[in-house]
């Protein structure tokens, strides 16, 4: 049954109108098929039903005729599918709306394949065998609606016992023994820089000591055993920041197949392109050494490939995101208040980023965890509390639509914009040690399906009210007959007009926003 009651007694509002009915069960998508019984179409109408109300406010105009919005299903997406998001459903005791049968409609009608999943040692029942009731009807309803589980593994009960490397190998081994190997990933912890737990056991602060030697040695035996027992588990490293991971690196080998990275920049007043990185005297807890965040990605990856001795090693962005709601105070002329606007367009940007540079991208987070303005953390969710969609929720789905949940950039692809007279000045502000200019940035990618899907986009901070900058591109590879320009939004389309240029470019006008419009060609 739905949880009615809210947070402090407030009353919780039916989702969509829809009262959601069936147990955990009812969620399975490949229990749908199952012919000749009540419960298998009660089951296909709890899910089909919100899942089709959601996905039919997605886009309106011509764009309608080019995605097909079937292909969302996150049974239909393959595991190389880029987009996730954190569940946070470790804390359903704490946070009663976290639940299958109320956000597992989200995650099946934005397209998500993977969700960040808790998993604390003390999760699992080990007299019994068994999964705890929390973490197995989590799992069972993503892996029956096609949704992979990306474990993040909590052991920190177990630190400083013989069992601060076994209890993370025999988490791995309970997991793979109830739902397979195939099940998912597997994290090593998660931002340990900022648990008191491996602070106050071992010493340090958050940008190393004593606790990152000790994560440095538990993270590198775990690998070896896990691997050993299960050569295809796949292994995320759980520390976020680049310096401390290149650190942990230098002194140890963990057979590791991807790093993680974590993308904030509100905090520090920097849109999404600029990248905080650690080493500056001027700052006290992150600056900006340059802000092409594709060129950071790229320099941490080959790093990290040449450490290993790994051509295969990937990169996740397993968090990233903006609160709809806060009360932390900003230079006006660099962040405005948040807002549930700002928070969208920061994620269309922060979307689009991580397809071009990461394996994998997980926004942070599904559901909020509260409203209250005064904890940051309450509002990051593109859900409610009470069980309604934002517009970042929206951008979501959209750009998953229109990418099929996968995109390659094109390196070959190259744009020039020119700005149009009595365009408005650009934003350019110094913040710290970096320069924050505004530009104007075009970047194509080649879509799950093989067509050609264009981002268009200023990088001036995300406002709650813009002025458009009109502008002329010229671009290298052709849009297609009819390119359809999409608003993420609002979902609103319209063809695209095009002219020759010269060279055998191709040139279009555009009202370039504070986030990406997409420009996606013919099938």
């Amino acid at each position: 049954m739905m949880n009615t009651s809210g947070p402090a007694g407030l009353p919780r509002r039916r989702f969509l109108g829809t009262a959601m009915a069936g147990g955990v069960g009812a969620w399975g998508l490949t229990s749908l098929g199952a012919p000749g019984t009540a419960r298998a179409a009660r089951a296909a109408r709890a899910l089909e039903d919100p899942v089709a109300e959601l996905r039919s406010k997605f886009f309106t105009g011509p764009v309608t005729e080019r995605v097909d919005l079937d292909t969302l299903d996150p049974a239909r997406r393959p595991d190389s599918s880029q987009l996730g998001t954190i569940g946070h459903f470790q804390f359903v005791d704490r946070y009663p709306w976290m639940t299958p049968d109320n956000l597992l409609p989200f995650a099946v009608a934005a397209g998500i394949k993977w969700v960040r999943t808790g998993f604390r040692h003390e999760d699992w029942g080990w007299s019994a065998g068994k999964p705890g009731a929390m973490l197995k009807s989590w799992v069972d309803a993503d892996l029956k609606a096609g949704i992979k589980p990306l474990f993040t593994m909590s052991n920190r009960v177990n630190l400083g016992t013989p069992k601060e490397v076994s209890g993370w190998v025999d988490m791995v081994r309970a997991a793979i023994g109830e739902w397979g190997e195939n099940v998912g990933a597997f994290m090593l912890d998660n931002e340990p820089n900022n648990s008191s737990e491996w602070k106050t056991r071992y010493g340090g602060e958050y940008w190393g000591g004593p606790w990152l030697d000790v994560y440095t040695r538990i993270a590198e035996q775990c690998c070896e055993q896990v691997k050993a027992e299960f050569p295809n588990a796949f292994l995320v490293n759980g520390i976020q920041v680049e310096s401390q991971a290149m650190g942990q690196l230098k002194r140890s080998s963990p057979g590791i197949d991807a790093l993680c990275m974590h993308h904030y920049t509100y905090k520090h007043g920097l849109p999404p392109e600029y990248t905080p990185r650690t080493g500056d005297a001027n700052f006290r807890d992150f600056v900006t050494s340059h802000a092409e965040f594709e060129r950071v990605m790229s320099d941490y990856l080959r790093q990290g490939r040449m450490l290993l001795g790994r051509p295969g090693l990937q990169i996740w962005m397993t968090e990233i995101g903006l609160p709809s709601l806060s009360l932390r105070e900003f230079p006006s002329d660099t962040l405005e208040p948040m807002s549930e606007t700002q928070q969208a367009k920061t994620i269309a940007r922060m979307l689009v980023l991580g397809l071009l540079t990461a394996t994998k991208t997980f926004l942070y987070t599904l559901a909020d965890q509260g409203h209250n303005a005064a904890r940051d953390g309450d509002t990051f969710g593109v859900v409610t509390d009470d069980l309604r969609p934002k517009q970042g929720f929206f951008v979501l789905g959209r750009i998953s639509a229109l990418t099929g949940g996968r995109a390659t950039p094109d390196p070959e692809f190259l744009a020039i914009a020119t700005r149009l007279e009595g365009a408005l000045p650009g934003y350019v502000k110094r913040v710290g040690t970096a320069l924050v200019k505004e530009e104007l940035r075009a970047e194509r990618l080649v879509t799950a399906d093989g067509r050609a899907l264009v981002a268009v986009w200023s990088t001036a901070p995300p406002r709650e009210s813009f002025a458009p900058r009109r502008a002329t591109f010229a671009v290298n590879k052709t849009l297609g007959k009819r390119p359809v320009l999409v608003d993420p939004m609002t979902g609103r389309s319209r063809f695209l007009v095009t002219r020759p240029g010269p060279g055998g470019a191709e040139r279009f006008d555009l009202d370039v926003r504070d986030y990406p419009q997409f420009i996606l060609a013919e099938k």
